[in-house]
C-alpha cells in the first residue's frame, strides 16, 4: 500500500503541526498573565516593590498593604524590598524574599511573625499570610499564618 517514507513522513508533520499549536496556546496564555502583572514602587529614597495580578486584586488595595508596611517599618530607607501579593478570599498571601537559613532562625521568625500580626491588626478586614520564600516565589520555606 504506502511506503514507509510516506507515512513517516505525514506523521511527522502531523507532530509539528500539534506542537505548533500547543506552543501557541501555551505563549498566548503565559503573554496574558505577564500582561495582568503589575509592579509598583514605595518610598523616596529606596524603591520598595510590590508585584501584584491586577485581576487579583485592586491597586487601592495594595496602596492599602503598602501602607501597612511603612506603617509597621518593613519598608523602610535601609534597603530595598521586594514582595509578592495574591488576594485568596479575604486572605493576602504576601511572599516575601528571605535569607536561604531562615526556617532554621528562630528570630528571624519571629521578628516577621511579628511584622505579620501588625499587618493583621492594620488590616482588619482580611487576613494576612506571609510566605517566607528563598531565590524564587515558588520556593516556599516558610508560611506564617
Amino acid at each position: 500500500m504506502y511506503r514507509w517514507w510516506r507515512v513517516a513522513g505525514i506523521s511527522i508533520i502531523g507532530l509539528l503541526i500539534t506542537l505548533a499549536i500547543v506552543f501557541t496556546v501555551v505563549y498566548a496564555m503565559e503573554t496574558v498573565e505577564q500582561k495582568n502583572t503589575i509592579t509598583k514602587t514605595y518610598g523616596k529614597t529606596v524603591q520598595n516593590e510590590i508585584n501584584f495580578n491586577k485581576t487579583n486584586i485592586t491597586e487601592h488595595e495594595i496602596d492599602d498593604i503598602a501602607f501597612a508596611f511603612q506603617t509597621i517599618g518593613f519598608f523602610d530607607s535601609s534597603f530595598p524590598k521586594f514582595v509578592s501579593v495574591v488576594k485568596n478570599g479575604t486572605t493576602y498571601e504576601i511572599s516575601i524574599s528571605a535569607p536561604e537559613d531562615i526556617e532554621n532562625d528562630s528570630e528571624s521568625i519571629l521578628i516577621y511573625t511579628g511584622y505579620r500580626d501588625q499587618m493583621d491588626s492594620l488590616l482588619p478586614n482580611n487576613k494576612i499570610e506571609f510566605k517566607l520564600v528563598v531565590n524564587y516565589l515558588d520556593n516556599v520555606v516558610k508560611v506564617l499564618k
